[in-house]
């Protein structure tokens, strides 16, 4: 092997004192923070803020939250006004006049399927068409009729007759033609 001339040993001699500086100065002078950084610089290299950019989609809705308690019971309201109607009952199948009614004054049950109410004279109903519904309870998948005239109860009566249409005819008289008398609830409105 040939030994190195002077000028390789000195350039082998610069070259590691150049790496050795440039390791020293990047250990000890290297910025690692803004408050390194005088602060007039760091206004001018942050300059003045630019325009809004332009609005965002809508996020999706998040979850509902938990159903709140109930508030407290509100006071009672004021009584409605009086209805319309002349008179209206609800009648169970025993023929026992049910609470809640109006200008029905009584109700007798002489015969199976048949029933007569009493009105209150003077309050129309008499002499208005009446409404009927056989009420859900009932044994029986039964319709109403109502005769004005009342040949089979008191005068000043209306009849009502209840019938099982799901059985054969009977032809009761003084009932609908085809009829089978059948107990019924019914509720009765005379508009």
């Amino acid at each position: 092997m040939r030994k190195p001339s002077p000028a390789t040993i000195i350039a082998s001699v610069a070259l590691f004192f150049s790496l050795a500086g440039t390791g020293l100065a990047a250990s000890r002078y290297i910025i690692t923070s803004t408050s390194q950084i005088k602060p007039s610089v760091l206004r001018t290299l942050r300059g003045a803020a630019g325009p809004q950019g332009p609005q965002g989609s809508a996020g999706t809705n998040g979850t509902n939250g938990s159903v709140g308690a109930n508030g407290a019971a509100g006071s009672a309201g004021a009584p409605g006004a009086a209805g319309s109607a002349h008179a209206y009952a609800n009648v169970s199948q025993g023929g026992t006049l049910l609470a809640g009614a109006k200008n029905v004054l009584s109700v007798s049950h002489p015969t199976m399927g048949l029933y007569c109410l009493a009105l209150t004279p003077g309050s129309g109903a008499d002499t208005s068409t009446a409404v009927i519904t056989v009420n859900e309870d009932s044994d029986v998948g039964a319709y109403a009729v109502l005769v004005p005239a009342a040949p089979d109860c008191a005068a000043g009566n209306v009849e009502v007759f209840t019938d099982d249409a799901a059985v054969g005819s009977t032809n009761t008289p003084n009932a609908p033609l085809g009829s089978n008398l059948a107990d019924a609830g019914f509720t009765i409105l005379f508009p």
